[in-house]
């Protein structure tokens, strides 16, 4: 397995541009759409949430506009000030209680219980074999009984993406994607990053002592359609239309592994979501 670099994150974000990325591509849009939709369902009723790894803040912003007081987490500085910007754009700068620039595999700053539920979206890849650690962490500091909602790149939506960008005609890639479809690693970019299947993503969440509730895969149909899911973002009926029926197709279990994102909906023992069957 390829080495944990958190410098290397913090150069790839800091050189990047996050906080725009809903707003240039459907997919992301797509993404953005169905993982807030799962906050909403599993948000408990008062506590404070946790959105660790948040990036520069728009989960976080959502929490905040739904009621809830939000404590922020991101290795990267400048999606902390991002993040701090958009709060008070937002007009909910009152409800993110605590900005913390802090490593994703180090939540020891926080307390057993000290959280009514925790959002974890797109940073597990990057912790490599310290996933199980980092999952049985939130299930920690979150209260036992309620939710923690995951999501990370799955292996084979990132397979599509890469066909999609009409690559296969290079033998290099192809010979790197073989490798990392057969490894779940990808060590020929910086940072290094982990992709999940479906079974490996729920095996890794219950080696942590997660109980698994709920799988998604997003997109489930709309990934990597162009022009013809792009026109249908510029109109307001298709594009409800779009998402009207990514909900429906995200739990379909021939279309969850072949998500860019793969989410769960999880919680660490306790009974105050026993009532929910997984799936």
């Amino acid at each position: 397995m390829g080495e944990y670099d958190p410098q290397a994150i913090v150069d790839s974000y800091t050189e990047g541009d996050e906080i725009s990325r809903v707003d240039r591509s459907s997919d992301a849009a797509i993404m953005f759409q169905i993982e807030r939709w799962f906050i909403e369902r599993y948000l408990p009723d008062s506590g404070t949430v946790i959105d660790v790894g948040g990036g520069p803040g728009r989960f976080a912003v959502e929490i905040a506009k739904l009621g809830r007081d939000v404590v922020l987490t991101d290795i990267a500085p400048k999606h902390i000030d991002q993040a701090k910007q958009l709060a008070e754009k937002e007009g909910v700068a009152a409800k993110i209680v605590d900005y913390r620039v802090m490593d994703i595999r180090d939540l020891s700053a926080f307390g057993s219980g000290e959280f009514s539920m925790a959002v974890c979206y797109g940073m597990l890849n990057y912790t490599l074999d310290q996933d199980v650690h980092v999952l049985s962490e939130l299930g920690r500091i979150v209260q036992k009984g309620n939710p923690i909602l995951i999501s990370a790149m799955g292996l084979y939506g990132a397979v599509r993406y890469g066909w999609a960008q009409g690559r296969l005609g290079d033998p290099s890639y192809r010979e790197q994607e073989r490798s990392v479809i057969e490894t779940g690693v990808n060590t020929f970019r910086k940072p290094c990053r982990k992709f999940y299947t479906v079974a490996a993503l729920r095996a890794m969440a219950e080696r942590a002592g997660l109980y698994v509730l709920e799988v998604a895969g997003t997109p489930a149909i709309a990934a990597c359609l162009g022009q013809a899911i792009d026109s249908a973002r510029q109109d307001p009926e298709a594009w409800a239309y779009v998402i009207e029926t990514e909900k429906k197709a995200c739990t379909v279990p021939g279309l969850v592994d072949t998500g860019q994102h793969i989410i769960l909906a999880t919680f660490a023992g306790g009974s105050s979501l026993d009532s929910k069957d997984p799936l």
